[in-house]
């Protein structure tokens, strides 16, 4: 019943608007090969195929790290409903200070929320990850918004003024998002939210490395990580555009797995001593966040491809091992250095047995050698410097490189 011969990436069926309906195929070249059916071979193949899935159960997979996401109108119109119920509704409310007109105005605005997303869901196809980077817009966009009103703004913002400046950097960040993840993939999508979350906490870390974090200069402070968050928005579809291996959104999330394990051992050694500075603690920071993730894209993004659920089950397993190291803490009971310790080592083995025990797909190549080498003289990187944090945080004078860009 399969008309297909040899391998290829997916096979989709499709409905001709004049009859009938065809078999396109994507081959691991990337060139589409197309197969017209008859109803009968239709009927027949679907016939196999639903044997097939009866006899064995259904597969449980995740799209390809190169294939854009799939549908998501409901997941769409629910989450802008939850977001009108807790952002935009309560902002437009309080503009004004009659109880009974601001209930009405919440009431009012969480209504309409449903027609107009439901009407755009409508007329345009909304993909799983257009909905994700709408629902984080808004929430990114709210604290931008923010932040940039107490860059500019007065020292005492005037309330009613900020509730309008939350609902309209929450509803533009929704609108930036939906239409920034158009034609993106799961994973591009995931790799411009984390790179703007890096990048924020980057710059607040070289920041304090730097002391530049009392009141006096907070507005710099603030100028400084919205703009690295924006900067990071904007280039993190790069990471698994132009890398060599491939990317899928599961690998995105398995960064921030490396990242909390990192600032659990970076910050270990520092826990229990007050004496040590802020800027050390600041450069631990730094260190922790950057290393943690750049060991976990070493270790377990370049050679596996992880889905959503697999880093699911992961993050039980890093749990799972770090409330074992503290059950031998309340045996123990150890000072503070030695509990965090323990944690952060059951959390690491906890990590490593739940990816055993996971298995996830290995990694396949994603370029030849020959376009690798392309590849890599046009692509962005990023490089930290721990050592250049660590004599800049313990104030000797001179030049430390920190971060380097080369592109």
């Amino acid at each position: 019943m399969w008309p297909v011969a040899g391998p290829f990436r997916e096979a989709r069926l499709y409905a001709v608007s004049t009859g009938g309906t065809v078999l396109v195929v994507d081959r691991l070249g990337g060139v589409l090969e197309r197969y017209s059916l008859t109803d009968v071979e239709v009927q027949a193949l679907r016939a196999v195929v639903d044997g097939a899935m009866t006899a064995r159960g259904a597969l449980v997979t995740e799209a390809q790290a190169d294939v854009v996401s799939e549908p998501a109108r409901g997941a769409f119109t629910r989450n802008q409903m939850l977001l009108a119920a807790w952002l935009y509704g309560p902002a437009l409310a309080a503009q004004t200070n009659n109880g009974e007109s601001a209930a009405a105005i919440y009431l009012l605005t969480v209504g309409t929320t449903y027609f107009v997303v439901t009407s755009i869901a409508n007329r345009t196809t909304v993909t799983r990850i257009q909905n994700d980077l709408a629902t984080d817009g808004a929430l990114r966009g709210a604290a931008f918004a923010n932040g940039l009103y107490a860059v500019v703004g007065p020292e005492e913002p005037y309330g009613k003024v900020s509730a309008l400046v939350t609902f309209g950097g929450a509803l533009g960040g929704s609108v930036l998002g939906f239409r920034r993840a158009r034609g993106l993939t799961d994973a591009e999508g995931k790799a411009a939210k984390s790179a703007s979350t890096y990048s924020a906490l980057t710059m607040a870390g070289l920041m304090g490395i730097a002391g530049i974090t009392d009141s006096s200069s907070y507005r710099a402070t603030t100028a400084a990580t919205i703009g690295s968050g924006i900067a990071g928005y904007i280039l993190g579809p790069k990471y698994p555009k132009r890398s060599a291996y491939t990317i899928t959104a599961g690998d995105i999330n398995m960064l921030w797995v490396g990242s909390a394990l990192g600032l659990g051992t970076a910050f270990t050694p520092l826990v229990g001593n007050r004496d040590i500075n802020e800027q050390v603690r600041w450069a631990a920071f730094t260190a922790g966040i950057l290393g943690g993730a750049y060991v976990a894209d070493r270790v377990w993004v370049r050679p596996y491809d992880h889905t959503q659920g697999d880093v699911a089950q992961i993050w039980l397993g890093t749990l799972a091992g770090g409330l074992m190291g503290g059950a031998v803490v309340m045996l123990a009971d150890p000072n503070a250095t030695i509990t965090l310790g323990l944690v952060t080592a059951g959390g690491i083995l906890g990590t490593i047995g739940g990816h055993y025990m996971t298995r996830p797909a290995r990694a396949r190549p994603r370029f030849t050698r020959q376009a690798r080498r392309d590849e890599s003289e046009s692509r962005v990187t990023f490089e930290f410097t721990p050592a250049g944090a660590v004599l800049a945080a313990t104030g000797v004078r001179g030049r430390h490189g920190l971060l380097t860009l080369r592109f």
